[in-house]
């Protein structure tokens, strides 16, 4: 069945309730539990990790997401956007922090020592981290990490940021934060060949959330649109066809493979900043598969 955020019987992971939500076109946003046979084989075949698999899908937007989502989308959608925020935004798996490595140094001047001295998480946070992850596995994580590592609420901690801020995120065009289609900040938005964004993502939901399915059923949910930030091609297509606005820049895993200097220009003309020819023989030298 499908239930509006903020309606008195939604079937949500705690008590909390949300009021009405709203997307750009002022459709009220509607959770529907993920309860078919794929979903469910992919959900009891996680341990609990920093990964879960999907259990509501989104609408209008169709995007499948984790119960915990609908907890925190009222702060997402209203989240305050600055006209100088950085965002890079992808699909998983696509290669977003090779894109955020790249987009941070050259939007400070290069800095790598400063760059070395915080972890990337910390420069450049992953917005919707808080409402994608369960509470009690970063409670249990935390006890173990140190706790500029890992942010309880990413969403306050991207808030709290000096300008310029860095972000990242994987959100669908309709479940961004509305500001960011009225304050227009630069975003760089990276996709990558679906049959490799599918392989790494399977390595990252072995590696992070000890899946133990098969790679074909695996498979099946991604391309049954059933894993979390599903659909692929919808997620592509909707920031593709914005790709002439002058504050996106699209890009991609395999233009980077093939021309990583070119690329890096194109992103500093993007973002308006001049490189000198050795800060770009560095950069690209940073950036390079022999050097990570």
């Amino acid at each position: 069945r499908r239930y509006s955020v903020g309606s008195p019987c939604v079937p949500s992971p705690s008590q909390h309730r949300l009021p009405t939500l709203y997307r750009r076109d002022m459709k009220p946003i509607e959770f529907t539990p993920l309860t078919d046979d794929l979903s469910e084989e992919l959900k009891v075949s996680c341990k609990p990790g920093l990964m879960p698999m999907a259990g509501v899908t989104v609408s209008p937007s169709g995007c499948a997401m984790p119960e915990e989502y609908e907890l925190y989308a009222n702060r997402l959608h209203n989240f305050e956007v600055y006209e100088d925020d950085v965002w890079v935004i992808s699909y998983p798996k696509c290669g977003t922090t090779w894109t955020q490595e790249m987009v941070w140094l050259i939007g400070n001047n290069c800095d790598f020592d400063a760059a070395s001295e915080r972890l990337l998480l910390q420069r450049f946070p992953f917005l919707e981290a808080v409402s994608i992850i369960p509470q009690p596995q970063l409670d249990e994580r935390a006890q173990f990490l140190d706790e500029h590592v890992l942010f309880a609420d990413t969403i306050d901690f991207v808030e709290e940021q000096p300008s310029p801020r860095f972000i990242k995120s994987h959100l669908p065009v309709a479940l961004l934060p509305k500001q960011i289609w009225t304050k227009k900040p630069k975003i760089i938005y990276v996709t990558r060949n679906p049959m490799d964004a599918a392989i790494s993502y399977y390595h990252h939901h072995r590696l992070w959330n000890g899946y133990v399915g098969s790679y074909e059923t695996f498979m099946d949910g991604f391309l049954q649109d059933k894993l979390v930030y599903s659909p692929f091609w919808e997620h592509v297509l909707e920031f593709k066809n914005m790709e002439n606005q002058e504050h996106m820049l699209i890009t991609s895993f395999e233009e980077m493979k093939k021309d990583l200097k070119g690329v890096i220009l194109r992103t500093a003309d993007f973002m308006g900043k001049k490189l000198s020819d050795e800060q770009v023989e560095e950069l690209t030298f940073h950036l390079s598969f022999s050097n990570m």
